[in-house]
């Protein structure tokens, strides 16, 4: 077995050492570059949505009793209020309808999408017919003296 030579083995793994250092170092700074890329992009996009669900929160929808003549085929009025500071392009929103005393809603399709644009600080009303009845027990024989709400709400900017 032929023996080795120190000096030799020095230099090899002095050369080599040099290189790896500058390949780590440069692979460090590339990783490095890349994590403060990635965090920046998530913190950033994440106010934007935090500011987007802010703005979102701002805008209400509320049945008006009393807005709409109740013998009409529209008879509820619903109105959107917009306290945001962008214009509204379009709400989702399902309109929900319980005999009083009770819990269980009785217009489970009751959702409808309205496109009405509407600019910052103002609201805007209409009639609307009543929702269509899941009762299968016929327990109600007058869609005006059910309770109405409006639970869910989806809004487009």
């Amino acid at each position: 077995m032929p023996e080795a030579n120190p000096a030799r083995e020095k230099e090899i793994s002095t050369k080599l050492g040099w290189r790896d250092t500058i390949l780590v170092l440069a692979g460090l700074g590339i990783v490095g570059a890349a994590a403060l890329f990635t965090f920046y992009q998530s913190s950033h996009e994440r106010q934007i949505q935090d500011q987007e669900e802010e703005q979102k929160a701002r805008v209400s929808i509320h049945v008006l009793p009393g807005l709409c003549d109740e013998s009409s085929s529209y008879p509820l009025g619903i109105g959107v209020f917009n306290k945001s500071a962008k214009t509204v392009n379009e709400v989702f929103f399902c309109i929900s309808a319980r005999r009083p005393g009770y819990s269980k809603d009785l217009a489970p399709d009751g959702c409808h999408t309205w496109d009405k644009i509407i600019a910052p600080g103002e609201n805007h009303a209409a009639c609307w017919p009543y929702p269509n009845l899941w009762d299968p027990d016929r327990t109600v024989s007058d869609k005006s003296k059910l309770e109405y709400s409006v639970p869910r709400l989806r809004v487009t900017f």
